[in-house]
């Protein structure tokens, strides 16, 4: 069995750290520890090792600049915790609740985090890529700045979060929940999501409507482009494009229209 250190920061001497060297099984009781007797965690690195179901106190602990690669995070529970620029990289955080969190500029790369728990967390200016974050909740957060790129979002919540210049792009937003969102200067790449997201899932291709921009399967069309392409450009633009734009194209521009209001024409 491999051995982790972990390196201890005090929280009076930002400068002076104590390590301990734990058998993979204990991390978890050492770092419980740690954070109960206040010791900051502040740079820590752990690489393959579980800390499932760890819970720590109530005020959290800290763990800014912190790297994690492949850890197992599934249903701990982290909350009011602070990871400032930290790194997740093929973590598992199943399950696992960062209520409260403070997790701004941190980085997160092949994380899979369904039915976890952002609520209220501060997650601006930060970078999720090629994650599965499908059923999480991300409520009242704050994700200004944030980019969440190639990720599963489906039936995600964002109820009542701040996504002020935020970028989707190219991530699953099937179901995603938007009300009460602040989404100014919000967008899916070029596409800007201001009005938030009208999906259509029941057409043979999922069909996304921006405020100016149309998503049909994984091409992306200015309104304008969609409604005005002809059957020749339809016919080579994937095999079956015509046959779906002469079933569907003037439903889905009557109700992009309807919710696009004259600035999406």
């Amino acid at each position: 069995m491999s051995t982790t250190t972990v390196k201890l920061y005090r929280k009076d001497e930002d400068s002076a750290f104590f390590e301990y060297s734990a058998m993979n099984n204990n991390v978890a009781i050492t770092i419980k520890e740690a954070v109960n007797r206040g010791v900051k965690l502040d740079y820590l690195t752990l690489d393959d090792t579980d800390l499932s179901n760890l819970t720590l106190l109530a005020a959290g602990g800290s763990f800014r600049g912190a790297r994690f690669s492949k850890v197992n995070l599934n249903h701990a529970d982290f909350t009011r915790s602070s990871f400032i620029g930290a790194e997740f990289i093929d973590c598992k955080m199943n399950g696992a609740w960062f209520n409260h969190a403070n997790l701004s500029r941190v980085t997160m790369s092949k994380v899979e985090a369904e039915e976890a728990s952002f609520w209220e967390a501060n997650l601006m200016d930060s970078t999720i890529v090629n994650s599965q974050l499908g059923r999480s909740r991300f409520s009242w957060g704050r994700l200004d700045g944030a980019r969440l790129l190639g990720c599963d979002l489906s039936h995600t919540q964002f109820i009542g979060a701040t996504l002020v210049g935020c970028d989707l792009y190219e991530s699953c937003i099937y179901g995603v929940r938007l009300r009460q969102a602040l989404l100014t200067g919000a967008r899916y790449g070029k596409a800007k999501m201001e009005n938030g997201v009208l999906t259509l899932g029941d057409l043979g291709f999922m069909v996304h409507i921006f405020d100016r921009h149309i998503r049909v399967g994984c091409k992306l069309f200015s309104t304008r482009e969609w409604e005005n392409f002809t059957d020749d450009e339809l016919s080579v633009m994937w095999p079956s494009a015509l046959s779906f734009a002469t079933k569907y194209k003037d439903y889905i521009l009557r109700v992009a229209k309807a919710h696009q209001g004259p600035v999406g024409c």
